[in-house]
């Protein structure tokens, strides 16, 4: 099929916030506003993949699809996403005989991610120049002041990355700019899926990577309590 379908993971289990997909922003919850926003990005196909009844039930009541119910083993907090991935269009391969040429994941817990940023990524894959692409926004703190320790008996630190003393010590300004991928969008080709068991992105191999910048506010991630009030309270802010 030469389209690009929307994906949202959702496990039912979470360990920092009790019911975290579920939990509301404005009064929709972060599933919902996923679905919308795949929705709005113009997906005719959104798939909700979760291991609960709930989660399902609230995608599917604002137009994702939920026939496919996660499985345990990759249910987990420690489970990759990846295989979750490789899980989904193994079986859409074997229930329907065909798979989509891209796909979109979108994960709900990103609730500020712009709409465009899922449009852009959407149109880039199906353009046929791009294996993946991935949203990314500045890194809040830069690389080069990461520290590691060196004996951790003695308290002693040393930098991680090997960088001369006027680098190391430069202005924020005086650095080279530098990302991190977000929650916002992660898309990629489904061959590269089914061929691969894990990303198929490094330095060493050919695939063509885009980057989406989207802001630190756009790309904010919830996974605690407080992320979440914060969370609320920039909606409320906006």
């Amino acid at each position: 099929m030469n389209e690009c379908i929307a994906i949202i993971p959702a496990r039912g289990g979470s360990k920092g916030i009790k019911d975290k997909n579920l939990q509301k922003i404005g009064g929709v919850s972060l599933v919902a506003k996923a679905v919308e926003a795949c929705l709005s990005a113009g997906f005719k196909d959104v798939y909700i993949l979760t291991d609960s009844d709930a989660i399902r039930q609230e995608g599917e009541a604002f137009g994702a699809n939920g026939n496919y119910i996660r499985p345990a083993n990759i249910s987990h907090s420690t489970s990759h996403m990846f295989a979750l991935y490789k899980w989904f269009f193994e079986t859409m391969l074997e229930r329907e005989g065909t798979v989509p040429e891209a796909f979109c994941c979108v994960l709900p817990t990103t609730p500020f991610r712009p709409v465009n940023a899922l449009v852009e990524a959407k149109e880039a894959l199906l353009g046929g120049r791009y294996d993946w692409v991935l949203s990314i926004n500045e890194q809040e703190h830069h690389p080069y002041r990461t520290v590691i320790f060196k004996d951790s008996a003695e308290d002693l630190i040393e930098p991680f990355v090997d960088v001369l003393p006027d680098v190391f010590w430069a202005n924020r300004q005086e650095l080279p700019k530098m990302y991190r991928f977000n929650g916002g969008v992660i898309g990629g080709l489904v061959r590269h899926v089914l061929e691969n068991d894990e990303y198929n992105i490094s330095k060493q191999l050919p695939t063509k990577v885009k980057g989406i910048e989207i802001s630190s506010e756009e790309s904010f991630d919830i996974d605690t309590p407080f992320e979440l009030e914060i969370a609320r309270w920039l909606y409320d802010a906006k």
